[in-house]
């Protein structure tokens, strides 16, 4: 009887699905969200499997610079926003638009340096 019900069990468990579902559980509410770890799952496979030092170091590696490469493109696509700020800024009525302006293109120099 036992024996039937653990080979059902084992027949219907799936591991990843399981610990997806634990990270959502632990981190559903904390800040990163579980969608950022969920998002590494396959690192830590792999991370995981590995048993040669050379290969966890390179396989950091790959990743880190993978979210660095993230992370510049959107700090790129945050700086062309700037045009469509200015367009925006332009068309305000009731505002002192130079001064806006001025802080706007002081912000964006600062962030160019």
């Amino acid at each position: 009887m036992w024996e039937s019900k653990i080979n059902f069990i084992n027949s219907k468990f799936n591991p990843e699905e399981r610990l997806k579902q634990a990270i959502k559980f632990v981190y559903g509410n904390s800040i990163p969200s579980h969608e950022n770890i969920l998002n590494k799952l396959s690192t830590i496979g792999k991370l995981i499997k590995s048993k040669n030092l050379k290969e966890l170091e390179n396989e950091l590696r790959n990743d880190f610079s993978y979210d660095v490469m993230r992370l510049q493109e959107r700090a790129r696509l945050q700086t062309n926003t700037s045009a469509y700020t200015l367009s925006t800024i332009r068309n305000f009525i009731y505002l002192n638009k130079q001064i806006v302006i001025d802080k706007l293109e002081a912000i964006s120099s600062e962030q160019e340096d």
